[in-house]
């Protein structure tokens, strides 16, 4: 029975299609970083117009566009935590459970489904044998 289990949360995983999905995401995380880098330097030599801004914009959507399966809110969450200096809402609320409580669901959703498929094996193996 426990192999079955096993073999069943196997397969499930399997599924999931995680190579293709990380390919896509360094895909879209090479591309983001060009534009990042790009608009960085714009605005650092004060090089930046409407025109130029508006074009990285419609360049950035187009990447968001093409890679929408993968985005979630909970991603953006995560990152905004990792990154509160670059958000205008830079207040207490934000340092002291904004960041600690999407840290926390971002790393349930992360881990929960990989921890449960460790414990419920070992509960169900020690309720047989006992």
């Amino acid at each position: 029975m426990l192999s079955i289990f096993i073999l069943i949360l196997n397969n499930s995983e399997a599924s999931n299609n995680y190579e293709n999905r990380a390919e896509k995401f360094s895909i879209r995380a090479r591309k983001l970083n060009e534009i990042y880098y790009e608009l960085e330097y714009l605005i650092n030599f004060q090089l930046i117009d409407k025109e130029k801004f508006h074009k990285i914009k419609i360049h950035y959507d187009e990447i968001i566009k093409e890679f929408s399966e993968d985005t979630s809110k909970l991603d953006f969450q995560f990152f905004r935590t990792q990154n509160l200096r670059k958000f205008k809402k830079n207040n207490s609320w934000d340092k002291f459970f904004y960041k600690p409580y999407y840290a926390i669901l971002y790393k349930l959703n992360l881990y929960l489904l990989s921890i449960i498929m460790l414990i419920i094996p070992i509960a169900i193996t020690y309720l047989i044998l006992k």
